[in-house]
């Protein structure tokens, strides 16, 4: 398979209330088991006006947990003068020992309705003129999710993703990525078997460009687990806290 790579660098860039910033890059991409089935429909948040940004290069700014919604009402201005044009959301959620999810909330008043809370967030950044990229963000206390809950897990994640994507749509948004960092959360081969059977049903239901996201390139070659083909993009996280300015780019250019 003949893959196109058009790099695309996304700058993470500081604000001056966000703490860690990660630089994370993209690379686009041309498309075994049975895929998840589709969630039963649900009810969404109402759209926004807001157009869809046609964005031909990404620079954007990933905060720290929970910093999104200060940047958001405090450094939008410095985001924009800065050249920022993309923010990144997570939308968290905490995998149970049973293999449910639980929202998290990002603020105190949205405990109540965490989803109100991420569309508030999202309309946030599109009134101040920056496009988002949408993360659906599982995590599991212990790491890697153990065997014997991880497919209860998956088909959850699944539909937590599908239903975001609907939202994501309604929204506009710009850049979604079903999962972060699924090799993380499910291991390498359920990992990139979720990501490869997911994509149909998100495409199904987001117009937007769709990105797989992994932690790095120490994920080395998984093509005897599935593919990645038919995302738009590859992002990758790239950490640049206390790395030098040449260890910086020798760790960019080994994961592009």
């Amino acid at each position: 398979m003949t893959v196109r790579k058009n790099i695309v660098i996304l700058i993470v860039a500081a604000c001056i209330t966000v703490g860690a910033t990660a630089y994370f890059l993209a690379q686009q991409v041309h498309d075994h088991k049975t895929a998840p089935p589709a969630p039963q429909p649900q009810e969404n948040a109402s759209s926004q006006s807001h157009q869809r940004l046609n964005l031909s290069f990404f620079k954007g700014v990933w905060t720290q947990p929970g910093g999104e919604k200060r940047a958001l009402e405090h450094d939008t201005d410095n985001m924009i003068a800065d050249g920022i044009n993309i923010f990144a959301l997570s939308i968290f959620y905490d995998i149970n020992s049973d293999g449910t999810l639980t929202p998290v909330p990002f603020a105190p008043e949205w405990e109540e309705n965490p989803e109100e809370g991420y569309v508030t967030l999202i309309r946030k950044a599109h009134d101040a003129g920056l496009g988002v990229y949408l993360t659906v963000d599982v995590e599991y206390a212990d790491g890697v999710v153990p065997a014997g809950i991880r497919d209860v897990a998956m088909q959850n994640s699944a539909d937590v993703s599908v239903y975001w994507a609907e939202i994501a749509e309604q929204e506009n948004v710009e850049l979604f990525s079903p999962i972060n960092e699924p090799t993380q959360v499910f291991g390498v081969e359920d990992g990139i078997w979720w990501s490869e059977n997911i994509l149909p049903l998100i495409k199904q239901r987001f117009s937007g460009e769709v990105a797989v996201k992994f932690y790095g390139p120490e994920l080395g070659d998984f093509s005897e687990h599935g593919t990645i083909a038919g995302y738009d993009y590859v992002s990758v996280h790239v950490y640049a806290i206390d790395t030098s300015e040449s260890e910086f780019f020798e760790y960019l250019e080994e994961t592009v």
